[in-house]
């Protein structure tokens, strides 16, 4: 039998590609290195904000010119080689306001914050901006007043939580009554903090990985989606072959067509590459 050639991977950093300590491990690089050897191209797909996903962007290079990552969960596509921002999905800001009231109405279980442009705010500092912002490498933008960052620039929206209790209650409370403009999804729900994304509706990352990959001129069937959380499900749906990490939650394996026997600690990606790239 002989095996299908895919063209491209599209793999998410957190919990995919880099290790628990938020690094891309030498394995994984060179492998990388191999993959384009064979005419393969990566295209970093991840929910994170584009300046915490630059160094990463940067280490993983040289790119091509044609090359972009996507980031925010589709909300951005840029130009690997520059960073230029060839594509991007704004939030219909007018829905705002009702947010942030929640977010003060429940100070004692949520944060909320608000992503525009390049950066992040929040209205209050707590143990969970603590955490994320060491997770992510990040610093968000202290305001007085999150009104007044909301226009036409706003890209997302992601209420914060320490506890999975938490998290149940913005789910069920604000996601069953959102706006057709917008939707509501979880995008962390193993480790504290959780969070709780709201997106404009016509965005995910499977949306955003087949724009992507049109920009090269394949198509979804071409492209190995890699992932381990639930933003990742879009992609790993829409993908000729989805895969799952090890260390993925079983929703997310359930919706794969490959489960790694490694985990992100283990070089996964390498594992998928060697399955399936570096092929003779």
């Amino acid at each position: 039998m002989v095996e299908k050639t895919y063209k491209a991977i599209g793999v998410d950093l957190d919990e995919t590609l880099l290790d628990t300590e938020k690094r891309i491990s030498a394995t994984n690089r060179a492998c990388i290195g191999q993959a384009r050897e064979h005419n393969c191209r990566i295209i970093v797909c991840s929910g994170r904000a584009p300046a915490a996903m630059r160094r990463y962007i940067d280490e993983l290079g040289p790119w091509d010119k044609e090359d972009v990552y996507i980031a925010l969960n589709g909300c951005m596509m840029f130009k690997a080689a520059t960073h230029e921002a060839v594509e991007a999905n704004f939030f219909p800001y007018e829905y705002a306001a009702d947010f942030i009231e929640i977010a003060r109405r429940n100070q004692s279980s949520l944060n909320l914050h608000l992503y525009r442009d390049d950066e992040y705010y929040v209205e209050r500092r707590d143990e969970t901006t603590d955490v994320y912002e060491a997770r992510t490498g990040t610093e968000a933008k202290l305001v007085s007043d999150l009104h007044e960052v909301v226009d036409e620039r706003l890209l997302k929206l992601v209420f914060i939580t320490k506890s999975p209790q938490g998290l149940r209650m913005v789910q069920n409370n604000i996601g069953s009554a959102l706006p057709a403009e917008v939707k509501g999804f979880i995008s962390s729900s193993t480790k504290a903090p959780y969070l709780y994304e709201v997106v404009p509706s016509n965005i995910n990352k499977g949306i955003a990985m087949e724009r992507a990959v049109h920009r090269l001129s394949l198509g979804m069937e071409d492209v190995i989606c890699i992932g381990d959380s639930y933003n990742d499900i879009p992609m790993i749906q829409r993908a000729g072959l989805g895969v799952a990490v090890a260390n993925a939650e079983d929703p997310i394996k359930e919706s794969a067509d490959y489960v790694t026997k490694r985990t992100n600690d283990q070089d996964a990606v390498t594992e998928v590459i060697k399955r399936f790239i570096l092929v003779e």
